[in-house]
């Protein structure tokens, strides 16, 4: 489960500048990672320039230590929703007083802890074909929430039947769709996005992104264009990291801007600048020099949630090498030698990072292809391609999932409206077990009935359901490390 300090903030009051004095406070949350966001509203009658230079808490004439601190849309329309983020270096919990200095002006509000849904959108994205929107959301609270109502930049989101008050239990991920009346907020590869979320007990307003889907990948890294290569080592002084990387989005227009962080400063890295840009490749491997030891598999389980909480609403694809390893969570010597990755851990590591909502599995082959590897990749990717549409439109969400293995881990994805995955992964591949039989069972929301389900790869086993029901289980004859388990409406 992934745990976060959530800050509510409500407004008493706000001053500012005459420029800016139509900028009206709205709402406020943390990430885990130390980075703050402030919902705005412009409520001035005309559009507002917005560039934030300095963050000073109470009464402090001393600026507060930050990473970057950006507005978004720096140019705010009349009666629009926006943002003011920032990154700090020493992350701590405001209230009181916060003034911000702008290019524009000064602008300040007073802060207070408060009563708010203690909610966070955790992942965003479209589905042109069906013109449906799925939201993934993360209850960060202590109670059960309904969802009554989203308005996502200022659009009603038409709620499906089934996900009218849609519950999420404390501690879960639960996924909502529906449709908006305009197919403009989705013409783009990614929109900012605040999105007002509302439950019987009150309402809050979130930063998020929307994807347009589908936006799942394979292929090399080399294939992909115009990406920002590691902040942490290649760029400098890190206090002028996140303006390089604000830059690099503004101009990429045509595809999703894309930062890499490898291995230099990994966790930090991802702390400061995680939320800079809307996708981020990552090095999933990590792993000491002899495979098959527990400690690399302890280090794979605990990096891989590590990375999707830095980088949320944002998304990530993993890079996946032949024989590039990481001790324990840091770097391999450069005295010694790597083993290759065999094909059993390759499928394990691409369903790990599926399992925790991996938008894409990046091969990297080098100048030399082995062609050991690169027969490998194809054979992995053919079993992929099958589902490579419907983990384009995911997420991971919360569900009732039992395992007759207490060994094997257990993830879901809600895959659009009409399809669920289920990701079973061994925890600890460091003695490898014979093949055994295995059942999983699960339940779904209200609304879906499940009539048919299929292994992805392995022995492609398939069961129909008669009647459908809104619960299954499923049991494989031959399950060794990994499993993809699809189930489906039809």
């Amino acid at each position: 489960m992934i745990t976060a300090c959530l800050l509510l903030i409500s407004s008493i009051h706000f001053a500012a500048d005459d420029d800016l004095r139509g900028l009206v406070y709205v709402d406020s949350h943390t990430q885990p990672a130390g980075t703050m966001h402030i919902i705005v509203r412009n409520d001035s009658g005309q559009a507002l320039a917005l560039h934030p230079r300095e963050i000073f808490p109470g009464e402090s004439t001393a600026y507060l230590p930050v990473w970057w601190i950006h507005a978004s849309p720096e140019v705010l329309a009349s009666g629009a929703y926006g943002q003011i983020a920032f990154s700090m270096k020493h992350p701590t919990e405001l209230q009181g007083r916060l003034r911000c200095s702008f290019s524009e002006g000064k602008w300040e509000c007073d802060l207070k802890t408060g009563e708010s849904a203690a909610l966070n959108v955790v992942h965003m994205v479209s589905d042109p074909p069906r013109g449906d929107v799925y939201v993934f959301l993360q209850n960060l609270g202590t109670d059960l929430l309904e969802i009554s109502n989203l308005t996502i930049n200022g659009e009603v989101l038409s709620l499906a039947p089934e996900c009218k008050g849609r519950a999420v239990p404390s501690g879960c991920t639960a996924m909502v769709c529906g449709s908006l009346p305009s197919s403009k907020t989705v013409s783009a590869p990614v929109v900012s996005a605040v999105v007002q979320i509302d439950t019987p007990t009150g309402s809050c307003h979130r930063d998020a992104l929307l994807f347009k889907g589908p936006v799942f990948c394979l292929g090399t890294e080399e294939s992909e264009a115009n990406v920002f290569q590691c902040p942490t080592h290649s760029h400098g002084n890190w206090d002028t990291v996140g303006d390089a990387l604000f830059s690099h989005a503004a101009g990429t227009t045509s595809s999703i801007p894309t930062v890499h962080f490898c291995r230099n400063r990994f966790p930090e890295g991802l702390a400061a600048f995680g939320r800079c840009l809307p996708r981020a490749l990552v090095n999933l491997q990590s792993a000491d020099l002899d495979r098959g030891t527990p400690e690399v598999w302890q280090a794979l389980n605990t990096l891989a949630p590590k990375i999707a909480a830095a980088l949320q609403p944002g998304i990530f694809a993993a890079i996946l090498e032949p024989n590039s390893i990481a001790e324990a969570s840091y770097m391999q010597p450069p005295e010694k030698s790597a083993p290759t990755l065999p094909a059993r851990e390759l499928r394990h590591l691409a369903c790990l990072a599926i399992a925790h909502g991996a938008k894409g599995i990046l091969f990297r082959t080098g100048e030399s292809p082995h062609p050991d590897f690169m027969a490998m990749t194809e054979a992995l990717s053919r079993d992929l391609d099958r589902i490579t549409p419907l983990l384009g439109i995911s997420g991971p969400v919360t569900l009732p999932v039992s395992c007759s293995d207490p060994e094997v881990a257990t993830a879901t994805l809600a895959c659009g409206r009409d399809c669920y995955l289920a990701v079973l992964t061994r925890t600890n591949l460091a003695h490898p077990k014979e093949p055994e039989s295995l059942s999983v069972s699960a339940t779904f929301p209200p609304g879906f009935e499940a009539a048919k389900w299929m292994e992805v790869g392995g022995s492609w086993k398939t069961a129909t359901l008669a009647p459908p029901a809104s619960s299954v289980t499923m049991t494989l004859d031959k399950f060794e490390d990994d499993a993809l388990l699809l189930v489906t409406r039809q």
